[in-house]
């Protein structure tokens, strides 16, 4: 069920608002309806609020506010549980956001945002003893800024911002094993991020459009700041056709769960990626066209814990994951593919698509001096998709998807 309400407030009617409430039954329909499926006793409720304030024709505030909690609850089939599932769980969400968008002139314009936001979590058994909690807490602040340098040929449209957040996050994870009940993890710590980017992208008669760009990050948690430059061109030699070039470099810090956990350290790094992507796209008339793609991703620095699977050695030893296998930079990675893609688009008559792909991915471990295949390494892909409208009221679809399958994931034998 759902409500929702809004309005003006005051004579000026400047200021505006909005309210709007939710809440699931699913759980009680499951509970009454259908009994072999006890494990979705599942239920969310939320609430979200907005004020909106014109200050002025080019001065816009915003105000929102969102708090949701949802929670599985499995207690009436509890005689049925072990001492190691999952009974009760909860988690809750509150979300303050406080806007600004300013528009001096029509060529410039400025988006900023204060935020706060938390999030708890909790897991308990049968017994009440608790299988993990998580509290999350942020404040950030940001602003972006677009300016339209001028109508020349030559002129083009600049993209810069910052932001600053304040991070916090803590929690653990148990579970029962053989020997009772075995701690996971555990975390608990704080850090400071900030950086900033610059965009400048051109336009020359429609022809040839560049996009060049630079962008800082750096966090307390990581002694190693970061900086991510990205370029891409695309090219229209002919009318009907498109050549595209990118490239790019890009970072993801740890988690904090991953720098402050008992098996982590702030000494982790980054993870790094390297990705190059080119593509040529044929049209043949307003509605058909012709695209191929092809893409290169060199990753470094990849985070693992590879010492945490058990596995069998080449002695038909079985190796004993120890509960303590610390998190590492171990791994580094590739993917790299190509896609070829024939589409017609109307809107009336037939329209649908066709495409092949084929990708590979691979992941070295420096620590296990292993490489294998990715989780997501599905090597061919076909995708067929038609639909043709008979009618305004009456449209008939088809859809037809070949994936080769993807690997199993886990250790088997290492030889």
């Amino acid at each position: 069920t759902s409500v929702l309400a809004e309005g003006p407030l005051g004579h000026s009617k400047r200021l505006t608002w909005y309210a709007t409430f939710r809440k699931s039954y699913l759980q009680y329909l499951l509970d009454h309806l259908n009994t072999n499926f006890p494990n979705l006793v599942f239920g969310f409720t939320d609430a979200q609020g907005k004020l909106t304030f014109q200050h002025t024709p080019k001065h816009t505030i915003t105000l929102t506010l969102l708090e949701a909690d949802s929670g599985l609850n499995r207690s009436s089939i509890k005689s049925q549980l072990g001492v190691g599932s999952l009974m009760l769980s909860n988690y809750n969400l509150t979300s303050l956001n406080l806007g600004s968008r300013y528009a001096p002139s029509q060529s410039f314009l400025v988006n900023s945002h204060v935020a706060w936001m938390r999030e708890r979590g909790s897991a308990s058994n049968p017994t009440g003893v608790s299988l993990g909690n998580d509290g999350y807490a942020e404040w950030v602040g940001r602003s972006d800024a677009t300016w339209i340098e001028g109508t020349s040929p030559l002129a083009g449209t600049m993209y810069f911002g910052g932001f600053a957040r304040r991070l916090r996050d803590d929690g653990y994870n148990a579970e029962y094993q053989s020997s009772g009940l075995v701690e996971l993890d555990r975390y608990r710590g704080a850090a400071v991020r900030s950086g900033g980017y610059v965009q400048q992208s051109w336009n020359v008669r429609n022809r040839v459009q560049f996009n060049a760009g630079l962008r800082y990050d750096r966090t307390t948690a990581v002694a190693v700041p970061v900086v991510s430059p990205f370029a891409s061109l695309t090219i229209e030699p002919f009318s009907a056709t498109r050549v595209q070039l990118a490239w790019g470099q890009y970072a993801q810090f740890p988690e904090l769960a991953q720098s402050f956990s008992i098996f982590g350290s702030q000494r982790l790094l980054p993870e790094r990626s390297t990705h190059v992507e080119a593509a040529i796209e044929q049209s043949f008339g307003d509605k058909t066209r012709l695209r191929a793609e092809f893409y290169d991703r060199q990753d470094r620095d990849l985070l693992d814990r590879p010492l945490f699977d058990p596995r069998l050695l080449v002695n038909g030893t079985v190796f004993s994951a120890p509960n303590s296998a610390p998190w590492a930079n171990s791994q580094r990675g590739y993917g790299r593919g190509a896609q070829i893609m024939l589409q017609r688009r109307t809107a009336n008559g037939f329209t649908g698509w066709i495409s092949y792909a084929y990708g590979v991915s691979n992941v070295s471990d420096g620590v296990l001096h292993l490489q294998f295949p990715t989780d997501n390494d599905q090597r061919h892909t076909v995708n067929v998709f038609g639909s043709y409208r008979l009618k305004p009221t009456v449209n008939l679809s088809m859809k037809w998807l070949y994936g080769s399958g993807l690997p199993i994931p886990g250790f088997y034998r290492v030889v």
